[in-house]
């Protein structure tokens, strides 16, 4: 959570505790909700916290079926995004704001390992990770 909010982020929330997190922060519902996880229920989720002609923006993958309830979304007269891949124009805003200094990609390396120090740096990913990018070096 500190790395995301040394980054810019202006609320940052365990999950359990996300319904008052948006309460407190958005009392009208954020106008922007992203849903990067692909878990099921997320959707629905997101479409009952986004606020009045607010936009959700799906770009996690949910490999298995899921159900959504569309009175929310209707009620809300909420616009759903899917999102799935990246374009050229994508890549070249992220290289001018790299060349221009916009964006520091060292302040999301939070650990770096060797090649034999790999497979312990994955297994530590699995249960409450303390990285945001683990880099390798030689």
């Amino acid at each position: 959570m500190r790395l995301a909010e040394s980054l810019g982020a202006t609320a940052v929330v365990l999950p359990e505790t996300l319904d008052d997190a948006i309460a407190r922060h958005f009392p009208d519902g954020p106008a922007l909700v992203i849903e990067a996880v692909g878990a099921p229920g997320l959707i629905q989720r997101a479409l009952s916290a986004v606020s009045f002609r607010g936009r959700v923006v799906v770009a996690g993958v949910c490999f298995g079926k899921d159900e959504l309830e569309p009175i929310p979304a209707l009620l809300r007269e909420a616009s759903v995004q899917f999102v799935f891949a990246y374009e050229k124009d994508d890549f070249q805003y992220t290289i001018d704001a790299l060349a221009r200094g916009r964006i520091d990609p060292l302040a999301m390396v939070t650990s770096r390992c060797t090649l034999d120090e790999v497979p312990a740096a994955f297994a530590s990913l699995t249960h409450a990770p303390p990285h945001g990018k683990v880099m390798y070096v030689r």
